[in-house]
């Protein structure tokens, strides 16, 4: 698990293993498997929901919280009242925590606080990953397009102008240097991640340099949290 200046970043996953993204580089369905004894659907990467976990855990004081690592609770196919269910034990647990949500279905932030609009906190951060502009292959992901992901994102942002936001641009796939920095830049992040994919599925990865000239572009306007950048040429 990554790190935020220094302090580790721990995960909570009330809604299990299970995701209908379909991205083959993913690593949460080997994750999943190693549940498989103690939850059939996590074995399966079935998305479902985890009462229990939402009941039992204690979040604590000062600690980073990525909250569904393993799935995608913004997902069109996850209950809102299950979503609510998790944002309230975020909203009442102690101030000094930090919340980290991360989703490829942005619009399921759009619903959400249509419907709930008190939910933004100060120490709450809305993230989603924009691998590339570019489209992508469906038999690479069949989560939502790059651009639908903008379109949504930047809905959300303007009707929620207090939520902080975040972009991971994790696996960093072949993208154009100008529109991809000014989608970006339009967004106002907090901070963005960025890093190649680093097991070998074979995606047009992005050049080192391009990449390069990406971070030199986003660092004028938001902090940059450099992942695994490797040498591509190609």
């Amino acid at each position: 698990m990554f790190e935020v200046q220094g302090k580790r970043v721990k995960t909570d996953n009330p809604f299990g293993a299970g995701c209908d993204n379909a991205c083959i580089y993913c690593y949460a369905p080997q994750q999943g498997k190693r549940h498989k004894k103690s939850c059939y659907l996590c074995g399966e990467f079935r998305p479902h929901f985890h009462l229990e976990r939402v009941r039992r855990n204690n979040y604590g004081k000062d600690n980073i919280w990525f909250v569904e690592s393993l799935g995608d609770m913004w997902g069109y196919w996850v209950d809102i009242h299950h979503q609510q269910m998790v944002m309230e034990k975020c909203r009442y647990a102690d101030k000094s925590n930090q919340f980290y949500f991360c989703t490829k279905n942005p619009n399921g932030y759009v619903h959400y606080f249509e419907v709930y609009p008190d939910d933004i906190r100060d120490n709450f951060y809305f993230g989603f990953t924009l691998e590339t502009n570019r489209e992508i292959a469906t038999h690479i992901s069949k989560a939502p397009s790059p651009s639908t992901r903008l379109y949504n994102m930047k809905m959300f942002v303007d009707k929620n102008p207090l939520a902080k936001i975040f972009v991971s641009i994790e696996p960093v796939m072949a993208f154009d240097l100008e529109a991809m920095n000014n989608s970006i830049k339009a967004l106002e992040p907090e901070f963005v991640y960025i890093g190649h994919d680093n097991h070998h599925h074979e995606l047009p990865d992005a050049r080192t340099d391009d990449v390069l000239r990406l971070i030199d572009r986003m660092e004028k306007y938001t902090e940059v949290r450099k992942k695994t950048i490797r040498q591509v040429f190609n």
